[in-house]
């Protein structure tokens, strides 16, 4: 979900706000929080699996390690004029990227889980690379063979359509994997 969220915000941000916030401003702001967008994806996802694992106080390390660098860097960053709100994103992702290395370096001491890049990484950011295509692709074609005002929000839906039949189809969502956990 990390990577369509930040496909999303990285195609047309500017457009994007002005429908939804009626703010094309906030635009640029969107597309700069697209990295951090990954990234806390995984934080939470990391988060998960050491709290269920029983590492409760690594987890809470984590949590307040984020917190303060956050805090630091929300301090320190954005009182820069030329920084502003952008001190706040690049905390965001400072923060989140220390918190994803560390639960991944504990995941792999701790439990001795290996990662296997290609599923968590290759075959998302392949998804994500088809969905941008066709999101670009379908909307240069509304815009210049439509004229209906949705083309955005129609292409964004095509877009994600596109995406999770990707993820079903390489097998990252799996319904059955994922019904047979739940039963146990």
């Amino acid at each position: 979900m990390g990577f369509a969220s930040s496909v999303i915000f990285l195609t047309y941000p500017k457009e994007l706000c002005r429908v939804l916030f009626s703010c094309p401003k906030a635009g640029v702001l969107l597309f700069w929080s697209a990295l951090p967008c990954i990234l806390e994806y995984w934080l939470f996802t990391i988060m998960a699996i050491l709290n269920g694992a029983g590492f409760q106080n690594k987890v809470l390390h984590c949590t307040l390690a984020n917190i303060l660098i956050m805090t630091a860097c929300i301090l320190f960053l954005v009182p820069i004029q030329r920084l502003n709100i952008y001190g706040y994103v690049i905390g965001f992702a400072i923060s989140s990227g220390y918190v994803v290395l560390k639960g991944i370096s504990i995941l792999r001491k701790q439990m001795e889980i290996k990662l296997n890049l290609s599923e968590i990484i290759m075959k998302p950011l392949f998804c994500s690379a088809l969905m941008l295509v066709s999101i670009k692709s379908l909307n240069n074609y509304l815009i210049l063979y439509s004229t209906t005002r949705f083309n955005m929000i129609i292409s964004y839906t095509a877009g994600l359509a596109i995406y999770f039949f990707f993820l079903l189809l390489l097998k990252i969502i799996n319904p059955m994997r994922t019904k047979k956990n739940m039963n146990c």
